[in-house]
C-alpha cells in the first residue's frame, strides 16, 4: 500500500470512528438525542436560570450532586411539593418523597429524568390541573 493511500485510509478511519463516538450516545439506552428531547434536562433547566456548574457541583473536581445541595436553593421538601400541587399527583408529596428519597432519584442533572414512582405504579402518568383561587 502506497504512502498516499495508507494516509487516505487512517483519515477515513479516524472520521469514521469519531462519528462513530458522537452519535452513538444519542442510540444508547433509548435516550433521545439532545435536539429531540421536548424537556431540557435539570442542569440545562438551572443554567438557564443563570447558575453556573460550581453552584451545585462546588470547587475542585466535579462530583455527583446531592439533594441536600438540592435543598440550599429549593428550602425543603415541602416547599417543593407547594410547588408542584397543581401535578396530579404531586410527585413531591406522596409516600416515598415523604420519606426521605433523594432529589437525585428523579432528577439526573445531565441524564433525561426518570420517574421513580414507576418502579412500582406502571403507566403513571403526571397531569397538571389547573389553579384554583381560593378567593
Amino acid at each position: 500500500m502506497t504512502r498516499r493511500k495508507w494516509f487516505s485510509f487512517i483519515v477515513s478511519t479516524a472520521l469514521l470512528v469519531v462519528s462513530a463516538a458522537c452519535i452513538a450516545p444519542a442510540f444508547a439506552g433509548g435516550q433521545q438525542p439532545k435536539e429531540e428531547r421536548s424537556k431540557p434536562f435539570t442542569a440545562e433547566r438551572h443554567i438557564g436560570l443563570g447558575l453556573t456548574c460550581k453552584d451545585c457541583h462546588g470547587e475542585g473536581k466535579k462530583r455527583a450532586v446531592k439533594g441536600d445541595k438540592c435543598l440550599e436553593c429549593h428550602q425543603s421538601y415541602e416547599v417543593v411539593a407547594k410547588s408542584t400541587q397543581d401535578i396530579k399527583p404531586n410527585p413531591h408529596a406522596n409516600h416515598i418523597t415523604t420519606n426521605d428519597l433523594d432529589c437525585t432519584s428523579c432528577h439526573k442533572g445531565h441524564d433525561a429524568d426518570v420517574v421513580y414512582c414507576t418502579n412500582c405504579h406502571k403507566g403513571l402518568s403526571f397531569k397538571r390541573t389547573p389553579a384554583t383561587s381560593k378567593n
